[in-house]
């Protein structure tokens, strides 16, 4: 910070202490005014002097809050790390939702089917390590003993580690048992850094530094509010577990690469893992900067035939066709093809599994008849046909290839899943909600703003579906919001007093318009500033767990209930209590009970559906609404979690915490080009 900064720092620390010096001071006055006067002139208040004694001293009061308000915003923030208890508590919920989201599925993984050991070669070469380049200028690959854990090969590398594999290879696998064994660490060793699994899919949208990413990620695949999600990255606390560098686009995987490399060196020494298909890897002109490399090697003829040997006799067709076959036996050399083989493949002849030539056909011929083993396995269920069934899990795959997702939650779908004939079709709530049935809004904002909101209606640009799953309360985003809306709060009080004064002039004249000016200017900014104070300073505070399918919707219906009662109730109280107090005067107490009665409950309606929509309730509806269109266009059924549970049941899909992921990749890719001309027109 420069002296010039220094110096105007402290300059509005000094407005600060005496803004707040005005604030006692002003309240003072207000408050001892009547006792004063009717001490010294015996004076006599009827009910009218003390609402007027009342509505000066409470806009006294106010008006200097709000400047002393104004004053604090101007000063440079500092920002508030968090308490110990929250950091640590933050820190707790976000282990156990790490372990709840992948844990799972790595103990029902298909590769477990039958446990075969795999050789691992290191490939030093295949990494550029500028600390070693000049130590060792060619660094051959050379095979680890068999048995090494990936935990020790981690530890040996320094926490800096590229897993390298062909499809299917158990890259992930190996991810998520590397990342069990990280997460016990960092459950007992306060200082060790949250092991996290990033896809690095989702980079490819935006391109951002990985940092940026990092946070991004967080919060929106983990749930961590920003805060503390800039906190720990910024501070080193989260590391990365890097999977699908292949999934990367390949015009885009060399910025992708480089921009890890920024990152790993702006942060000096960093524990990172990297995981990434071989091929696509090794196309790259530019290699990752990390300590080392290994290669998950296929698996050799001897281990196919021993792990067929230990299912028994009902896959002697598979090991025969195998032995005959040399396109089956490149599919079996990768542990979970090999899984899917012993699944689909039981009681099959080896004359049935003979005529493919191509790799392309012999992998679209194994899931063809691992699909119908499952369904087989479970039977039909009559809610889901299985023609329905592969109908929805090819949309569904299309849309996770298209938005980058490895993980499908059902409160993030958004509009853009849908057709475009659809979105045509979609009527915001939150938008004509601000169009037409608030009236202030009409009444202060111009034609332009109002013509502009309605072209971004009617023109389908659509509002994206944000989720409210829990609540906290901050003065800094609140005040932030009050100093940023400033022109707003001029308009809203322009508008109150506008109103206010013209029912003065018709109800005490003269007096009557400088009451009704003052209170209603008063009134109209009280308003905007509480409600932009609510609606900027409510925001996420936990990292909820996700357990159940849709469970962000169901959150956000229950807080918007809240939200809105609880908006209710205070706009009650407010607008009630000032109109009440205005009427008052201008009418006497029984105009000013009935004013404010009938104000007071017309108000807390309006904010009822106010807090509601803000708070929850719009995310309902838009959901309510996507998942309509959705049903009516044969996209999905209504009962979508029920669906995907059934889907989870014949092991198509893996259930992970409160969402769902294909068994593999490429059975995910699998249903994706299924009715894939059908599909092409209609989305057209």
């Amino acid at each position: 910070m420069t002296k010039r900064d220094d110096q105007q720092s402290d300059a509005w620390t000094v407005l600060a202490h005496i803004s707040d010096f005005l604030t006692i001071f002003s309240a003072l006055i207000g408050l001892c005014y009547p006792l004063v006067a009717f001490y010294r002139a015996n004076w006599a208040p009827t009910l009218d002097d003390i609402l007027v004694a009342i509505l000066i001293s409470s806009s006294i009061v106010c008006g200097v809050l709000l400047l002393r308000m104004l004053v604090r915003r101007q000063q440079p923030p500092v920002p508030e790390p968090l308490s110990p208890e929250a950091a640590e508590r933050a820190r707790t919920q976000m282990l156990a939702k790490v372990r709840a989201t992948w844990m799972q599925l790595l103990d029902d993984s298909l590769q477990d089917v039958v446990r075969i050991e795999l050789g691992l070669t290191s490939a030093a070469a295949l990494v550029d390590d500028p600390r070693k380049r000049l130590r060792q200028p060619n660094r051959p690959e050379r095979m680890l003993l068999p048995g090494t854990p990936i935990h020790a090969v981690f530890d040996d590398l320094a926490g800096e580690l590229l897993i390298l594999g062909a499809p299917g290879a158990g890259k992930t696998t190996m991810l998520l048992e590397l990342t069990r064994t990280l997460l016990d660490r960092a459950q007992h060793d306060p200082a060790h850094a949250i092991p996290v699994v990033f896809n690095l899919s989702t980079w490819a949208t935006q391109h951002p530094p990985i940092a940026a990413w990092l946070v991004d990620e967080l919060s929106k695949r983990y749930d961590v509010p920003r805060k503390i999600g800039q906190s720990w990255v910024d501070a080193g606390a989260i590391l990365p577990l890097l999977d699908g560098l292949d999934e990367v686009a390949l015009d885009q995987r060399h910025d992708c690469v480089e921009a890890i490399n920024a990152y790993h060196s702006e942060h000096g020494p960093l524990r990172l893992v990297v995981c990434s298909r071989i091929e696509e890897y090794e196309s790259l002109m530019v290699h990752l900067h990390l300590q080392g490399a290994i290669i998950i090697q296929p698996l050799a003829i001897d281990q196919i035939d021993a792990a067929l040997e230990q299912v028994g006799d009902r896959l002697e067709g598979v090991r025969t066709a195998i032995r005959d076959d040399t396109v089956l036996q490149d599919l079996a050399t990768t542990p979970l093809l090999l899984s899917i083989m012993i699944l689909a493949y039981r009681d099959h002849d080896s004359r049935s599994l003979a005529g493919f030539d191509t790799l392309d056909a012999r992998r679209d011929h194994l899931f063809t008849a691992y699909v119908e083993r499952m369904f087989e396995h479970r039977g039909e269920d009559p809610r889901y046909p299985r023609a329905w069934t592969l109908h929805w899990l090819a949309w569904l795959a299309r849309g996770m290839v298209r938005h980058s997702q490895t993980i499908f939650y059902i409160e993030h779908l958004q509009f853009d899943w849908l057709p475009r004939r659809q979105q045509q079709k979609v009527v915001d709530p939150l938008l004509y909600h601000q169009l037409f049935n608030d009236p202030i809004t009409r009444m202060t904002t111009s034609w332009a703003v109002r013509e502009r909101q309605a072209d971004r209606m009617l023109s389908g640009i659509l509002l994206p579906i944000t989720v409210v799953e829990q609540l906290r309360w901050s003065w800094d985003d609140a005040l932030s919001a009050v100093q940023r809306d400033r022109r707003t709060i001029f308009l809203y009080a322009l508008g109150g007093a506008l109103f206010y004064a013209l029912v003065g002039i018709l109800s005490g004249g003269l007096f009557g318009a400088l009451v009704g000016a003052l209170g209603g200017g008063l009134f109209g900014a009280l308003v905007e500033v509480l409600g932009l104070m609510i609606g900027y300073g409510l925001s996420v505070t936990e990292i909820p767990l996700k357990t159940t399918p849709n469970q962000g919707i169901y959150r956000s219906r229950r807080n918007g209930l809240i939200g809105g009662l609880g908006a209710a109730l205070i706009s009650w109280l407010i607008v009630g209590v000032g109109v009440g107090l205005l009427f008052g005067l201008l009418g006497g107490l029984d105009f000013g009970l009935k004013g404010g009665l009938g104000f007071g409950s017309l108000s807390g309606v309006y904010s009822a559906m106010d807090g509601w929509l803000l708070f929850g309730g719009h995310a309902y509806l838009q959901h309510l609404q996507l998942r309509t269109l959705l049903s009516n266009d044969d996209l999905g059924p209504s009962d979508y979690a029920a669906f995907l549970d059934s889907c989870a049941d014949r092991i198509l899909l893996r259930k992970v915490g409160g969402g769902y992921i294909f068994i593999h990749r490429m059975l995910m890719d699998y249903f994706a080009a299924l009715e894939h001309d059908d599909a092409a027109e209609a989305e057209a």
